[in-house]
């Protein structure tokens, strides 16, 4: 505690900054165009998305934890909001004969 004490004021002030967007002109990261209003915790840097790159970014990685920038914090958020989805089954356009007697 004593090591702490005297570094609390620069600890305190790196989290409450954690808080906010990491740029000033909070872009999206990704293609830079429009504002940021998605962050990544568990990709490197924390990085911010629109909703249409956080989605792009994250379709193979459905499991990493996302916030939503709501004006004067980030809240917690899930991935299906940006529009992000796991595709269960078959292969990309093969068509399901399972339960149709067509099983081979």
């Amino acid at each position: 505690m004593r090591e702490w004490l005297p570094q609390r004021e620069t600890i305190l002030a790196a989290l409450i900054e954690l808080e906010g967007p990491q740029s000033i002109n909070h872009r999206c990261e990704a293609c830079g165009l429009v504002v940021g209003t998605w962050r990544c915790r568990d990709c490197f840097g924390f990085p911010e998305y629109c909703t249409a790159c956080c989605r792009t970014q994250h379709m193979e990685r459905p499991f990493h934890r996302v916030e939503f920038w709501s004006g004067d914090h980030y809240r917690p958020a899930w991935l299906w909001s940006a529009g992000v989805y796991l595709k269960l089954g078959h292969h990309l356009h093969a068509l399901c004969n399972m339960g149709t007697g067509n099983e081979a």
